[in-house]
Formats: structure tokens, C-alpha cells, sequence
């Protein structure tokens, strides 16, 4: 049966739109946890690891990693089989899912790392929505010498600059006393970049990654993705003489963000 957005429905965009703030409710809870320190969240602290490491591979590889310690073989080669296989991930999330196998016997460093892992995912996620990238993606970028891709990353999570590519860049920066690059450094570790896409548009910015990633934004009607963004999910503001107007222009500035 053909979607009315490509892989997704409308529905399923609804559904996903209102998981991505229940992610961030989870993680606000979980910053608030970790600020109070008790006794064993100070010691898997203690043994958390520099997570940026995970940021060298694939966004993709660590989301099926991710998805399989919570849930499991069977599970996953269910989702694939799947004729809708974003109906059935819909239905797992939405379900108050238990925690992943063996949870209650993890030992102190098992646990470490898979806050570590939660991190990375978070903060992919979060990438995406300030700048429709994954933060893997954008240190992709800067192993291929792009500093402004690292410097993005650094501005979504800090932690970015102790990645094998961050850190090789410094180092570099170090040798060459390069005295501009650790100025634009400076900046993305205050979250001082210019130019730096408002935050309030971040779920917009989520959401229209996920359209082009499911039916290309290029291949549907501005007037359709309108409706469902703004008019439906009201991640735009309607005000103005010309909303569409403002809308149409804000998604052609994504387009040159990231050419689908």
C-alpha cells in the first residue's frame, strides 16, 4: 500500500515527531539524575568512556547496535521482514518497552558503556536536527579535512574534539600553532559559531530529514509537506501575510544545506 510520504504516513510521522520528545524528556531526566550523583551513577561514571570514539563509525552501524542490545535477534530480523517495517519499530517504541536483557546483572561497566552508547545516539540525533546531518556524518567530513564539519560537531557535543578525528586535528593545529583554527574552536566549545541555525527550528529541521529521507522532499509538493509540518504538527509559526511563503524559503535553505 503506497504512503502518503513516501515510506512513512502521516500518522507514522505523527508518531515519530512525538517520540523525538520523548527522547528528549528521557534525556533531560536523565542530565537531572546524573547532577544528583548517587552512589552508583558516580561509579559508572567513574567508568563511562570517551564515547566520541563511536562517532568515527557509521551512524547507521550504531543504531542497529543500539537496537539490538535493547532488543534482540529476533526482534530485528522481525522489523526487516516486516512489509512496514517503520509501523512495526512504531509499535515496539510505543509499547513501553522492558530494559535490554540482563539489565539487572550488568555489571558496573556495562552499564558505563551503554550510557555511552545513549550518548552517541542522542547526540546523532540532535545533530540532525540542527544541521540534518548525523554527528558521524559530520566527523566524516572533517576526517576528509573539512574544520568547519568538526567545528558543527563540537557545537552539538562537546566531547566531539576528543574523537580520533578531533583529536589528530588539534594535535595538527598544536604543530602549526595554528592560532585561527583554535579562535573558530573556542566558539563551538561556548556555542559562539556564527551563524548558528535557531534552535527553535530543530524539530522542524528533524522532521524534514526524515521526509527527504522517505520520499525526497524534491519529489513531493511544498504545499503537502506544509500541511503536515505546519499545519499539522505546528512546527513552523503561520503568521504573516505569506506563511507558505516563509515556509517554501525555509526549505529551500535546507536544500543547500544538504542537496537531496
Amino acid at each position: 500500500m503506497e504512503k502518503e510520504f513516501g515510506k512513512i504516513s502521516r500518522k507514522q510521522a505523527r508518531e515519530t515527531y512525538s517520540l523525538l520528545h520523548q527522547a528528549k524528556a528521557e534525556k533531560a531526566g536523565l542530565d537531572d539524575l546524573i547532577k544528583q550523583k548517587p552512589e552508583k551513577i558516580a561509579a559508572v561514571l567513574d567508568s563511562t568512556i570517551p564515547w566520541a570514539l563511536f562517532y568515527e563509525l557509521p551512524y547507521v552501524h550504531l543504531l542497529a547496535f543500539y537496537f539490538l542490545i535493547l532488543t534482540s535477534k529476533t526482534k530485528v530480523k522481525k522489523i526487516l521482514k516486516s512489509k512496514d517495517p517503520a509501523q512495526v519499530l512504531l509499535n515496539w517504541a510505543n509499547s513501553d518497552p522492558k530494559p535490554p536483557r540482563g539489565f539487572n546483572k550488568w555489571k558496573t561497566k556495562e552499564m558505563a558503556i551503554f550510557l555511552s552508547l545513549t550518548q552517541v545516539i542522542y547526540y546523532n540525533m540532535q545533530a540532525i536536527s540542527v544541521f540534518r546531518k548525523s554527528l558521524c556524518d559530520l566527523i566524516g567530513e572533517a576526517r576528509q579535512g573539512d574544520d568547519s564539519a568538526l567545528f558543527d560537531a563540537i557545537l552539538v557535543d562537546r566531547s566531539a574534539m576528543t574523537s580520533i578525528t578531533g583529536s589528530k586535528r588539534i594535535a595538527r593545529a598544536m604543530l602549526e600553532n595554528d592560532g585561527e583554527f583554535f579562535d573558530h574552536l573556542t566558539k563551538a566549545i561556548k556555542g559562539t559559531r556564527p551563524k548558528r541555525p535557531h534552535e527553535k527550528f530543530n524539530d522542524l529541521r528533524f522532521m524534514v530529514e526524515l521526509l527527504d529521507q522517505s520520499i525526497g522532499i524534491k519529489n513531493t509538493s511544498h504545499k503537502k509537506i506544509y500541511n503536515l509540518l505546519v499545519e499539522d504538527l505546528e512546527l513552523y509559526p503561520e503568521t504573516g501575510k505569506d506563511a507558505m511563503k516563509g515556509f517554501e524559503k525555509f526549505i529551500e535553505r535546507q536544500l543547500k544545506i544538504k542537496p537531496t
